[in-house]
């Protein structure tokens, strides 16, 4: 048994002391996104065969995934069969009877109730209201606030980028929690995708529900199952951005989509529906986005976020700013950097109403009066297209990999900022260096020092 938890446990998270089943895919709740559905296959073919030798072979299949389930101990990857399972056998229930499968379902759910109850993971469901679970409450905490990021970047954070952005300009200040998405596969696309994605993707998710109503009418619920649980999965983390999520849910859906197409008579008002009610729902999505973010940025520490379409600039504050800077996550101290600037621009008196944030010195706008290069962006290329440039502007370097390069450029007369204790900052006092006391190379004070008042 141990070595079969060190091949079905690669991640190493465990729950009250039974290693969480990931199947070599490094997330409890991905494996779990596979497994549910799975599951309902299994079920779906229990109630549909004539055979009862078959039918009980394909309970014990049924029985070994949905023990497979539970060890994932997936609180989002259960709900989502619980819920998928739920309408399935709603939609199946006669055919259930007259083939006399209930015992065969029966038999599935003790194997889920008997296993949930013995390792205790039916206690941890049951604490699972947001008041009570901090998973389950951290991710209201970081779903209020995806409208929000949206409207603030109409091109999207871009991909990856959902969790940083999240961590750096919107997470409350008085916690410390670290993310690398928003916790929900649908939020996170749509928060680092366009506006034109985000349509796009409103109006293929209502394409995709007349198809799965149309083969419920039918009388095929599968799909539509499978598709629930797919959804369910996701909406409770990243699932979505593992490929091997996709393979149940498309395959079911393309015989469901062919069926629809099929159909001459209907297909063109089918199309036509579909354009009018994504069009509708599009209209009520944009007034709802509006209304979340008018009542979410009550919510907010009062910092206003834009980034630009093209996500070359991010301004921090109301107004145009005078002050910008070349950013080097790693330099300020990594991804979430932006909480160390909302801090002290919210609690400084001396802080700017406003600054600017961009990635590349040629993204700088030629209205800049303050010019600010941290890290590995204060190159020296950088150090020369600044020298050469015809406009005039306070420089302040931050940590540069080579200080002395930057001393030497005696056209641009730089304040350049170095940790006293950083291997790179020079011994001898001079002008234009200033060192900073008790710090390496990462400045804890760094927007203080990028943007607030010159050193004396």
């Amino acid at each position: 048994m141990y070595r079969l938890n060190e091949l079905l446990s690669t991640g190493g998270s465990v729950f009250n002391g039974y290693a969480r089943w990931d199947f070599t895919l490094g997330c409890p709740n991905k494996a779990a996104a596979i497994l549910a559905p799975a599951l309902l296959l299994a079920l779906a073919a229990v109630m549909r065969v004539r055979n009862r030798y078959l039918a009980a072979a394909l309970t014990l299949s049924a029985s070994a995934i949905a023990f497979a389930l539970i060890r994932t101990f997936s609180r989002g990857g259960f709900l989502a069969f619980a819920a998928a399972a739920a309408a399935l056998i709603i939609c199946k229930r006669r055919d259930i009877t007259a083939k006399k499968r209930w015992p065969h379902l029966l038999a599935v759910a003790a194997v889920i109730v008997t296993t949930t109850v013995a390792t205790g993971f039916a206690s941890r469901i049951a604490r699972s209201a947001p008041g009570t679970d901090a998973s389950a409450g951290n991710r209201l905490i970081i779903w209020k606030y995806a409208a929000q990021m949206m409207v603030d970047a109409p091109g999207g954070w871009g991909a990856g980028q959902a969790g940083a952005a999240y961590m750096s300009w919107y997470q409350p200040l008085d916690r410390r929690e670290y993310y690398r998405t928003l916790v929900n596969s649908p939020l996170t696309y749509l928060v680092e995708s366009g506006w034109g994605r985000r349509w796009l993707a409103a109006a293929l998710s209502i394409l995709l529900g007349l198809v799965l109503v149309r083969r419920m009418k039918n009388g095929d619920a599968l799909p539509a199952a499978i598709w629930i649980c797919f959804s369910v999965s996701a909406v409770f983390s990243t699932v979505a951005e593992n490929r091997l999520v996709w393979v149940i849910p498309v395959l079911v859906l393309l015989p469901a989509a062919m069926s629809f197409a099929r159909s001459p008579r209907r297909t063109g008002k089918a199309a036509v529906g579909s354009i009018l009610i994504a069009a509708g729902v599009s209209a009520v999505g944009a007034a709802a986005v509006c209304a979340a973010v008018t009542l979410f940025a009550l919510m907010t520490d009062g910092t206003q976020i834009g980034l630009s379409r093209d996500g070359r600039r991010l301004i921090v504050g109301d107004g145009s700013p005078k002050s910008w800077i070349v950013y080097d996550a790693e330099a300020l101290g990594g991804g979430s950097y932006g909480r160390t600037l909302r801090k002290w621009m919210r609690t400084d008196q001396t802080a700017p109403s406003a600054v600017g944030i961009v990635s590349r010195l040629e993204d700088i706008p030629e209205e800049a009066e303050s010019v600010v290069i941290c890290g590995a962006a204060a190159s020296k290329k950088a150090a020369e297209k600044i020298a050469a440039a015809a406009v005039r502007r306070q420089i302040r370097v931050l940590s540069p990999p080579d200080p002395e390069m930057w001393l030497g450029f005696s056209a641009l007369q730089a304040s350049v900022y170095c940790g006293e204790f950083s291997p790179s900052c020079p011994f001898d006092d001079r002008p234009g260096l200033i060192a900073v006391p008790n710090c390496g190379q990462y400045l804890p004070e760094w927007p203080r020092l990028a943007f607030g008042p010159p050193e004396l």
